[in-house]
């Protein structure tokens, strides 16, 4: 029997300004038969936001962090969601795939940081992402989705991880698995 291994990703960005580049993002995912995960699959829950979101990133086989203009919504500590989630990625080691918008001096003013505090934190973790991998630059969600797949194709063939594998119900461990209730 042959399986076919799903790998889960998340991605990671602010939101409101970047809902067109997500979904190129996702839509490639999708087309590759993995798993895209991130913010829009969040459900209520009685957990903290934060405690949830590091559940799902537990879960994942790859990291996709995308940065544009905005630096996003800032947790307690200080640090954006965006932020927090890559810090989180990297220290338990997820592969990280970085994506920066190209000219961000071209990004149109309603999809920027007006905070000046929060433009700063988004230039030193800008600089600082690139600093730590090889990013790809990007300046429209088409071209961004393209580069992700083509960038996540290659990231699986170097670093394979585990992934998920559907259960046909042939293999040993099932739901009546009394382990598993």
């Amino acid at each position: 029997m042959s399986y076919s291994v799903r790998h889960q990703v998340f991605v990671s960005s602010t939101f409101t300004d970047l809902i067109e580049e997500r979904t190129e993002v996702i839509q490639a995912l999708w087309e590759l038969d993995c798993i895209p995960t991130g913010m829009e699959a969040f459900v209520a829950s009685n957990e903290s936001q934060w405690e949830v979101i590091r559940k799902v990133i537990d879960e994942c086989d790859y990291y996709v962090l995308i940065i544009g203009g905005r630096y996003g919504s800032v947790t307690d500590d200080g640090v954006s969601y965006t932020e927090k989630e890559y810090r989180y990625a990297k220290k338990i080691g997820l592969p990280v795939l970085a994506f920066v918008h190209g000219n961000p001096e071209t990004i149109p003013a309603g999809k920027t940081e007006k905070v000046e505090a929060n433009r700063l934190k988004l230039e030193a973790f800008r600089t600082a992402v690139m600093a730590e991998h090889p990013i790809r630059s990007w300046s429209s969600a088409s071209e961004l989705g393209g580069l992700v797949s083509r960038s996540l194709v290659r990231e699986i063939k170097v670093n394979p991880r585990p992934g998920w594998i559907r259960n046909d119900g042939s293999s040993p461990i099932s739901v009546s698995d009394p382990k598993l209730r």
